[in-house]
């Protein structure tokens, strides 16, 4: 059931998704040398279980679901051979267990890389080691299309990058977490004589490039085990967060590929009269700073940023600034 869904549902989602901690239920706990016949009273109770998890030395063992278990009794040998039997001679030994503070689309993920011998249907919950509850697949589909929709309604209806609500809220995040970063704000300068020049179609264009070169920067920067979010604050402002140490080369590479896009005719970017304009900053753990002072400070170097003619962006530790190009260190 599960990974039919997540092979057209699973796809990058910058936005964070719900943790598996916001989405589980409790569920009952039994031992290996429980016997299997006596869960008949829970899974026939007027408020069945769907699940129970079976525990061993404080670890998570396995996991029996009422539907198999109920197929398996209901078999015409089944009751005979195993209702006095242990509950670990049906239980399920290879769950997927993640962590509470998984975060669903990252469970995508894991279902979808499981073999198929080892799908199932709850996912258990540990925290520090210990079981916490499930996840009921219904649920989990339930909750991600939620998360979709609200992704989709606050996106960029033309790039379907994150706005800025969803930007503010990343910010927040990772504030909250005391995790250093990069914010890379991109403009590009130029755009309303080029929109006058061209019209806005081909304007509309030059946009939607962009935000694939920002969103294929972010993916590149993933791959490679790090952390990005790309965004849209509207216009042709864009965003990208990544790590620290990428913030220098995410910009060269923007500004790189950004001036020698060619839209359908002859022309460069950069020979048509645009380039990209980037503020860049590096927050460490301590910065002190909240959304807003992040926000001011990255329009303040995007402003120095478009003092130059050329494509160029300008970087700041917090301390010093300093501006660059692809020709320039």
């Amino acid at each position: 059931m599960l990974k039919s869904f997540f092979r057209t549902a699973v796809k990058r989602v910058f936005p964070r998704a719900p943790r598996a901690s916001d989405i589980m239920k409790k569920c009952r706990v039994v031992y290996p040398n429980y016997i299997a016949g006596r869960l008949a009273e829970y899974f026939e109770a007027a408020i069945p279980e769907t699940c129970m998890v079976v525990e061993a030395k404080g670890k998570v063992a396995g996991i029996v679901l009422r539907d198999k278990y109920k197929r398996l009794m209901n078999f015409y040998v089944g009751k005979e051979v195993f209702f006095d039997r242990r509950v670990e001679l049906i239980m399920d030994p290879k769950p997927l267990i993640v962590s509470s503070d998984t975060r669903i689309d990252k469970i995508f993920e894991m279902i979808w890389q499981r073999p198929e011998t080892e799908q199932t249907d709850h996912i258990v919950v540990i925290e520090n080691g210990l079981f916490k509850g499930v996840i009921d697949p219904a649920n989990l589909i339930d909750r991600y299309n939620d998360f979709k929709i609200r992704v989709s309604e606050l996106s960029n209806k033309m790039t379907k990058l994150p706005g800025s609500l969803l930007i503010k809220e990343e910010l927040d995040i990772l504030l909250a977490e005391k995790h250093g970063f990069s914010a890379i704000h991109i403009g590009v300068k130029g755009m309303k004589e080029f929109n006058e020049k061209f019209g806005y179609d081909r304007g509309d264009e030059v946009l939607a490039s962009l935000a694939e070169l920002v969103e294929k920067t972010a993916s590149s920067n993933i791959l490679k085990g790090g952390y990005a979010y790309a965004g849209h604050f509207g216009g042709d402002d864009l965003l990208l967060l990544t790590d620290p140490e990428e913030a220098s080369k995410s910009c060269f590479d923007l500004i790189e590929e950004f001036d020698s896009l060619s839209l359908g005719n002859s022309e460069t970017n950069s020979s048509a009269g645009i380039c990209l304009s980037i503020g860049a900053l590096v927050v460490d753990s301590g910065s002190g700073l909240d959304v807003h002072g992040i926000i001011d400070s990255l329009t303040q170097l995007l402003s120095v940023a478009k003092n130059h003619p050329e494509s160029v962006f300008a970087l700041s530790d917090g301390k010093t600034i300093s501006v660059n190009s692809v020709f320039r260190g």
